[in-house]
């Protein structure tokens, strides 16, 4: 009877432990999304209170902020967006993630454009900007 019970514990235990151990990424990738959605805010809402495009790029597994510094739309955007440290405004995607565009813009009035906008980091973590909005869900 007493190996039944340590069975039975033992199994519960190798069962939590396995669902612990597959799940590593979770985490992660929701870090992750949410550091993503921080910087897309961000250029968001740079677009509108500069009334200037912002340019969303991704390439080589990194997405960068460029600012169109003309009134113009559909100019090039040439500046970099630089954070508080003076750095260039970056994210590194984890590996496998995609994004569909892979350049976009926020158009001054905060819109993307072209929409929709989905960034898949991962099984089960996607972020996505409202075309209508421009808001990061």
């Amino acid at each position: 009877m007493e190996l039944v019970v340590v069975l039975v514990v033992l199994g519960i235990l190798a069962s939590v432990a396995a669902l612990r151990w597959g799940d590593r990424d979770g985490p992660r990738l929701a870090a992750a999304a949410n550091e993503l959605r921080a910087i897309l805010t961000q250029a968001q809402r740079l677009a509108v209170a500069k009334n200037r495009e912002v340019c969303v790029r991704v390439q080589g597994g990194r997405l960068t902020l460029r600012l169109n510094p003309t009134p113009t739309a559909g100019a090039a955007c040439s500046l970099d967006v630089v954070g508080m440290d003076g750095l260039p405004l970056g994210f590194e995607l984890p590996s496998g993630a995609t994004v569909t565009p892979a350049a976009f813009r926020y158009r001054a009035d905060g819109q993307p454009q072209p929409a929709p906008v989905r960034l898949a980091l991962g099984p089960g973590v996607i972020v996505q900007v409202n075309p209508v909005t421009g808001h990061v869900q």
